[in-house]
């Protein structure tokens, strides 16, 4: 098993980042909005046992299937989540995701921890850590955007 942990301070508040990861128009557009990707499912229900449902490929490469359950979500505070990444048919992992939110003013300070048990070389801990930093920089754009559609 291998484990990462990330900080991150948003310069959006706490409750739009928590609006983007519950409706999922907005999630959708969190993962895919201005992409390459070829996106051939996705799903959305953020509830507790309920998840996120991911398949995409990029060119014509292999897809790439993601399936997030929620297993605890306190509003604007926290998510811990289970989640299964695939490549075609190949099972590459299984992670524990714990993220964090700490509302400071007008900005919000995330700590993700991730413990990640690897059964491709696929991916790895780096990999993985660098990909979930660049989603978090998505994220961090969609919720300025809609800070500023807002006022």
């Amino acid at each position: 098993m291998d484990q990462y942990a990330l900080e991150k301070r948003f310069s959006a508040r706490i409750d739009t980042l928590f609006r983007i990861f519950s409706t999922p128009d907005l999630a959708w557009r969190w993962q895919f909005e201005d992409s390459l990707l070829d996106v051939i499912d996705f799903r959305s229900d953020f509830t507790v046992g309920g998840g996120l449902w991911t398949q995409w490929r990029i060119d014509h490469g292999a897809p790439i299937r993601v399936e997030i359950r929620y297993e605890h979500i306190e509003r604007n505070a926290r998510i811990a989540s289970t989640y299964r990444f695939w490549q075609g048919d190949t099972f590459v992992s299984l992670s524990l995701a714990d993220l964090t939110f700490r509302p400071e003013g007008d900005t919000t300070l995330l700590n993700l921890s991730e413990s990640i048990h690897l059964y491709s070389d696929v991916d790895d801990t780096s990999k993985r850590r660098d990909l979930t930093s660049w989603s978090l920089g998505r994220m961090e754009q969609l919720a300025q955007k809609l800070e500023r559609e807002a006022v």
